[in-house]
């Protein structure tokens, strides 16, 4: 109903002593912050459920993605290394540092395995494909790129996968491909400013 601070406050009047009880709470609590973008105070309330329970996965990696986005990057990459400490099968968690190590252009082996490692757990999973599709464009190896970048598109249609697939045939000289791509599905995503100037972006010298 939109009334956040009303159903902390209900929350804060919860009295529990079981540790699992008081996890349900702190996590009601970290989901109702990240809601109104409010992602230190969430990090906190998931910080008392790893005081409590160390080894949480699901709290793990929800914390990681408020790191991620507070840009707080050391934290981010240290959770998804619990989680695969933890889980060595994750396959989110595997993708998510695999990417990470891609966009920020280090690690190029871990990253490979990581990617690779998801990949052979999650063959159809299309953040994974899309993710190995990127590290092959960013090696430069744009056939293998297009491969990966294609099978994540036929599996869905998705902003990022779409920008980073045409972004692969332009690097191919593939351009009235990339063209008809663009204008097949970018009004689809009219709120993806990245993907609606992409042609633009591209064709500057």
């Amino acid at each position: 109903m939109n009334e956040m601070a009303k159903a902390i406050k209900v929350l804060d009047l919860i009295e529990v002593e079981n540790p699992q009880d008081k996890i349900k709470v702190y996590r009601a609590k970290g989901v109702f912050y990240s809601y109104e973008n409010k992602y230190s105070q969430a990090i906190e309330q998931y910080e008392k459920v790893l005081a409590i329970d160390s080894e949480h996965i699901e709290v793990l990696m929800a914390q990681a993605l408020l790191f991620y986005k507070l840009e707080q990057f050391d934290a981010y990459e240290r959770n998804l290394k619990r989680v695969i400490e933890l889980e060595p099968n994750e396959v989110d968690a595997l993708n998510a540092l695999g990417y990470f190590y891609v966009e920020k252009d280090r690690h190029h082996e871990d990253a490979e395995s990581l990617l690779k490692k998801a990949y052979g757990l999650a063959p159809d999973n299309y953040y994974v494909l899309d993710s190995l599709g990127w590290f092959y464009f960013q090696k430069q190896n744009y056939t293998v790129a297009q491969e990966y970048l294609q099978k994540a598109l036929a599996v869905q249609v998705d902003d990022e996968v779409l920008i980073h697939l045409i972004s692969t045939y332009w690097k191919k000289g593939n351009y009235e491909k990339a063209r008809s791509l663009w204008q097949r599905h970018h009004k689809k995503f009219l709120q993806n400013k990245r993907l609606q100037g992409l042609i633009n972006e591209l064709e500057k010298p």
